[in-house]
């Protein structure tokens, strides 16, 4: 299946227009199975921690905290793998985080008290954290050499989200341990197609140095004010979004792995159209769109929560991740210079999915309790709003540096 699909897509490929020989074939398909794997636990763990950690009998804002750990992770680990790594270590590195997420793992078949389940925890998704990132370095230091595609390799990931986060429904028959023996196989499994990987291609010796200063221009400064407040609003969604299916709507966990679902669906329809759709738009527009998309969201979820809207409500993740996700690369591509686009999407990477969604987990945390999962999801949802009209009013007053440099 992941040769068939590969191999389809690279046809249609964006980066070249010639058919893929054996060799890049052979590239593509290793590199597409392993992301494949590799989400299969995010799509297992995004929709499913909660319902576990409610099983393990945690309370609501302990679930908060304990969920934020991840994002946590995010900010932190990805950004010292960064600072330390050598060239060329990509592959081992990838291996050994993958053997310790997997003895993090085998700890939660334990019951632990906050403390501990927090420390468990924190080995887990500090080992998971470094995978995204070490593939994607891998799979962008090869796309020149092997004129690979990269989203057709990446689409790969999208489909073992999907397919675990449904399959993830039906792991819960009033016990945790399914969940976990489902989620070690999946691990096991992505062992030895780790050391099938490619290797790395060797970067050139004249590489630009990036600046700081690149990244504290005015436009680049309301880009990642989009960012984090976007990404804040999905705090609480991550944290609490199963759980209130369950408790507001009385839906179950099969069901409620429909709705995860969809959200993906929606996702990757847009991304495949894309260009055809906002190519001819400016990118600070589609960002703006986005985030007024996404305040409706969250605030319709929260006032109105019933199954069929929210259902449709979840499609609005085509916008609220995927022309989002878009729109601010195209807006890294035209308002930071080239030597220090890299360090910006880091960054991007970083307070994207590290800073904002954890502080957004640990607001909903501190007011879930006292006012509820509704009108938590309605103050989420006026976040990405405020944003979207400072960007609206500001973002034109303010003069490209990269125009005034050119």
């Amino acid at each position: 299946m992941v040769k068939l699909l590969y191999t389809v897509g690279q046809s249609q490929g964006q980066l070249t227009n010639n058919m893929p020989t054996k060799h890049q074939s052979s590239t593509g398909h290793r590199l597409g199975l392993n992301y494949f794997l590799f989400f299969l636990i995010p799509g297992l763990f995004l929709p499913w921690l909660p319902v576990f950690l409610k099983i393990k009998g945690f309370s609501p804002s302990e679930i908060g905290y304990l969920s934020s750990i991840s994002s946590l992770c995010i900010l932190i680990f990805p950004t010292l793998a960064g600072l330390l790594l050598k060239p060329g270590k990509l592959k081992r590195v990838y291996f050994l985080s993958l053997v310790v997420s997997l003895g993090g793992l085998l700890l939660l078949f334990t019951d632990w008290h906050f403390w501990e389940m927090s420390l468990v925890l924190l080995v887990f998704f500090g080992a998971r954290s470094l995978g995204n990132p070490l593939l994607d370095s891998l799979s962008l230091s090869l796309i020149s050499s092997e004129k690979l595609d990269y989203a057709r390799v990446r689409l790969f990931g999208s489909l073992g989200f999907i397919l675990a986060t449904l399959g993830g429904a039906y792991l819960f028959d009033g016990t945790d341990n399914l969940f976990l023996i489902v989620s070690v196989i999946c691990l096991l499994l992505s062992l030895p197609a780790s050391l099938m990987l490619p290797q790395e291609a060797r970067l050139s010796e004249n590489t630009l140095q990036p600046r700081i200063s690149d990244l504290m221009q005015a436009r680049v400064g309301l880009l990642f004010l989009g960012i984090f407040c976007m990404n804040f609003s999905h705090g609480p969604y991550f944290s609490y979004f199963s759980i209130y299916m369950q408790e507001k709507c009385g839906l179950s966990s099969q069901q409620i792995s429909w709705y995860w679902a969809s959200a993906v669906f929606a996702e990757i329809i847009v991304m495949g159209f894309y260009m055809r759709i906002f190519g001819g738009k400016k990118p600070y527009l589609v960002l703006a769109l986005s985030l007024a998309l996404g305040s409706l969201r969250w605030i319709l979820m929260g006032l109105w929560p019933h199954p069929v809207l929210i259902f449709i409500l979840q499609t609005l993740h085509a916008f609220t991740f995927g022309t989002f996700h878009l729109s601010v690369l195209q807006m890294i591509r035209e308002e930071v210079a080239p030597q220090s686009q890299t360090m910006a999407i880091n960054l991007y990477a970083s307070l994207g999915f590290g800073l904002s969604i954890m502080f957004g987990a640990q607001a909903g945390a501190l007011v879930v309790e006292s006012i509820g999962m509704s009108k938590m999801f309605v103050l989420s949802g006026l976040v990405p709003g405020l944003a979207a009209i400072v960007i609206l009013l500001f973002y034109t007053r303010f003069r490209s540096q990269i125009m005034l440099e050119a």
